[in-house]
């Protein structure tokens, strides 16, 4: 991991990285482009191992995961909707069920019918997330 000791934002006045927060970018995870379903495993994995660690701070204190354990308040950047689902059931298998409110109008998410194409089973985030909670399998 790589801590950041830059991060100076001039419009607001701040750096988030000198307040209150303790921030870390913990990279990428590695993945294969090669075969999608494996690659949707191995975001899952790799974001639990990171979502499982204990937090820079509080680590000690009871929190609200399965387990009664505080864990580290991750914040996931980049990707596309292919990654929606694979984090939702890592952090399912951390808290237990949760519950999302997705806004989103990008083409990916509309109907198949409107723009062609079809659902696959990889990127089911876009016509599942109506229908099924991170804690199922498919």
């Amino acid at each position: 991991m790589v801590r950041f000791s830059g991060g100076y934002n001039v419009p607001l006045d701040a750096n988030p990285f000198n307040s209150w927060a303790k921030v870390l970018d913990c990279g990428d995870i590695p993945v294969t482009s090669y075969d999608n379903t494996w690659a949707l495993k191995q975001i899952e994995e790799g974001h639990n191992s990171i979502l499982m660690r204990a937090p820079a701070t509080n680590a000690t204190q009871v929190g609200i995961s399965k387990h009664g354990k505080t864990l580290p308040r991750v914040i996931t950047l980049g990707g596309d909707h292919t990654i929606t689902l694979p984090l939702l059931r890592s952090m399912n298998r951390a808290y237990g069920p949760i519950t999302v409110i997705h806004f989103d109008s990008h083409l990916d998410t509309w109907k198949p019918k409107v723009f062609g194409g079809a659902p696959s089973h990889q990127a089911s985030i876009n016509r599942k997330s109506s229908r099924i909670r991170a804690g199922d399998s498919d």
